[in-house]
């Protein structure tokens, strides 16, 4: 349940391009923007800034990682009416 919260917090903050593409700004301009230190220290590595400095690699990423949580979140679901 919890990670299913997430996903849709995920989702609703990054639900469309226009959303994903101003979040990519922000980190770029300033990645505690993240709004958690720890998240924001990811966006301090070179991969990520190359990801950062790319609209499309980013917006791929967040795609994938959406897909990722609500996948996990679909799973955790199945998981309470698994075999008996």
């Amino acid at each position: 349940a919890a990670l299913k919260s997430i996903g849709e917090a995920f989702t609703s903050q990054l639900g469309s391009d226009d959303k994903i593409e101003e979040a990519r700004l922000q980190l770029l301009a300033d990645p505690s923007a993240a709004g958690n230190p720890a998240l924001a220290s990811l966006f301090e590595n070179k991969d990520m800034i190359d990801i950062l400095q790319d609209p499309v690699k980013f917006r791929e990423q967040v795609k994938k990682g959406q897909e990722m949580i609500s996948g996990l979140g679909g799973a955790d679901e199945s998981a309470k009416y698994g075999e008996l």
